[in-house]
């Protein structure tokens, strides 16, 4: 169908003295030795010794060993290893210009993925420059093809057959060859990058993952708001970034970068979902963030919303990437008292609710797999928040009000 590029990148501020030291850099790829993608690093690297007569010595990380796939690109951009190799079409989502390469029919012969990036390449070396990179070179893989157990005569065939999709490109394929899953899909939050219309699907059922509709202390509040008035309205989220995934840098993580779906607003955008499913929905919204702490990320790390909802006049959101004690809390203020709820705790003043660390989860697989849509959220409640998300940044930004 089409050949696909691995790409070799080093950062640009990357420079060889003339020296009587050799240096050591290490380059982190995705594949394993056997695969000949790697056996050409290697060979890469042996050349670049020979050719500074041992000044510059490369250690090849293959499979993954130093930085998992998705981690390599922003390694290199962040200068924690001089040099790395990852497959293009992964920053599809960037810019379109790095998925060309995967669209199918494009080129189906080495000769014309030679074209292809000829073409490709000052598009492509742009584009990264900008983020302080250097493309070196670029290795197309074997053109894909589509393998069935049965005769493919048509579009028509493809539909019910479900295959691996390793990018945006093959993903849209499969959408419209309608060989998509015909179950039920539960979707990571928040739904899409951007607001917009729900694309037609042939799923039996299409819900979107905020999982703390079935938190006990959500549920708690949900009732609580239906059996009285709430006056207002406030909740409060925050952790340092540092702390979410210990065991990685933050830095190299999806949250760090506004350009991968990074942000407060969207990471912790449980809180827009959750309000609006108890106060029944929002109105209008004001505004203020960004990004404003000395975090190494280009994503927004604090916001703070004001909102009226349908059944709540004065509500507000606080998110930070910054609390160095993590804190989940809510506090309803109603016409039968105030309510005071900690979901890290397990508690709605002094009632204790807890739950386990995969409760909330296991309870919306379930749901999924037993029909019950009474609490999980809808793919038209999930593009709700999505344009509250989008409501927030305007808002933010022009310093206005922002109506639904």
């Amino acid at each position: 169908m089409n050949k696909i590029f691995a790409t070799a990148l080093v950062g640009m501020a990357i420079s060889i003295p003339a020296s009587a030291f050799a240096q050591t850099w290490n380059m982190p790829t995705p594949y394993s030795d056997k695969v000949f993608h790697t056996a050409n690093i290697i060979e890469f690297a042996k050349d670049v010794k020979a050719a500074t007569n041992g000044a510059l010595n490369i250690i090849v990380h293959s499979a993954g060993s130093l930085y998992k796939h998705a981690e390599i690109k922003n390694a290199v951009r962040s200068g924690q290893v001089p040099i790395g190799e990852f497959f293009l079409s992964r920053l599809s989502n960037e810019n379109a210009a790095f998925g060309i390469d995967s669209q199918p029919f494009v080129a189906t012969s080495y000769a014309d993925a030679a074209k292809l990036w000829a073409a490709q390449k000052p598009v492509v070396t742009e584009l990264l420059a900008k983020q302080g990179l250097m493309v070196l070179f670029a290795v197309p893989w074997p053109p894909q093809g589509l393998y069935t157990n049965g005769e493919i005569n048509s579009v028509a065939d493809l539909a019910g057959l479900k295959f691996r999709a390793y990018n945006a490109a093959l993903e849209r394929f499969a959408a419209l060859a309608g060989a998509g899953f015909k179950g039920k899909v539960l979707l990571e939050k928040p739904l899409f990058h951007k607001a917009g219309g729900i694309p037609g699907h042939s799923f039996s059922g299409a819900y979107v993952a905020y999982n703390l509709r079935f938190h006990p202390v959500i549920r708690r509040l949900k009732e609580i708001a239906q059996s009285a008035t709430v006056h207002a309205a406030h909740a409060y989220v925050g952790q340092h970034i540092s702390q979410w995934r210990p065991d990685t840098d933050y830095r190299h993580g999806y949250s760090a970068r506004k350009s991968e779906g990074g942000g407060v607003l969207r990471d912790l955008s449980h809180e827009l979902d959750y309000l609006n499913w108890i106060l029944g929905g929002w109105k209008q919204l004001t505004a203020a963030g960004g990004h404003f702490s000395d975090l190494e990320i280009d994503s927004d790390d604090i916001f703070s919303i004001l909102l009226e909802t349908e059944n709540c006049p004065v509500a507000t959101v606080q998110m930070n990437y910054l609390d160095a004690a993590p804190r989940r809390e809510v506090i309803l203020l109603t016409d039968k008292g105030s309510f005071h709820a900690d979901l890290i705790a397990g508690r709605v003043n002094s009632e204790r609710l807890k739950t386990g660390i995969d409760d909330t989860v296991i309870a919306e697989h379930k749901a999924v797999l037993g029909n019950d849509e009474s609490v999980i959220c809808s793919l038209e409640e999930g593009m709700e928040v999505l344009h509250m998300i989008e409501a927030a940044e305007k808002a933010a930004h022009e310093k206005i009000w922002v109506s639904r």
